[in-house]
């Protein structure tokens, strides 16, 4: 089975830091195309993909940075 072409389906909840962060534990995730849906809505493709990797980025950008 050619892995690059896989498909691993996830859903997650609208606090997606640490579910993406339990996704890539494993490490063979990058292998697959991911396609992901939030747990209380219809909506899947890109646009979810899109909003769950800026959802997570600015959870993790604002528990990095210090406040001031």
């Amino acid at each position: 089975m050619d892995l690059l072409h896989s498909v691993k389906y996830v859903t997650v909840k609208r606090f997606v830091f640490h579910d993406l962060m339990e996704i890539y534990k494993d490490q063979d995730i990058v292998n697959y195309k991911l396609y992901a849906r939030f747990e209380v809505e219809t909506a899947t493709g890109d646009g979810v993909l899109s909003e769950m990797y800026s959802l997570f980025w600015e959870t993790f950008f604002g528990q990095a940075l210090p406040r001031r």
